[in-house]
């Protein structure tokens, strides 16, 4: 049996068509599913199967609050990022 390639990325970092699949599987946000990871650095973030893959999707809290009709904006990754921005400062 083959192993699954594990990843961690920025939900701003992954490719659209991954970032589709993400919205599809968490079609009512992701506020009930997020989870809290407790590095030197705390963060939030949801894990994904997709084939091969297994992500740990880092997010920041506007995506952790934001409802289906912002995840599916196109604009989302503009503002996640400026988000992320002030979430560093």
């Amino acid at each position: 049996m083959k192993s699954k390639l594990k990843k961690l990325v920025s939900f701003n970092k992954l490719e659209p068509s991954i970032r589709r699949l993400l919205i599809q599987e968490y079609h009512d946000g992701f506020e009930d599913a997020v989870i809290r990871i407790d590095a030197p650095k705390p963060f939030y973030a949801v894990l994904f199967d997709h084939e091969d893959t297994t992500y740990l999707v880092k997010l920041n809290r506007y995506l952790v609050n934001a409802s289906q009709m912002e995840l599916e904006d196109d604009d989302i990754i503009e503002l996640s990022d400026a988000v992320d921005l002030e979430d560093e400062e």
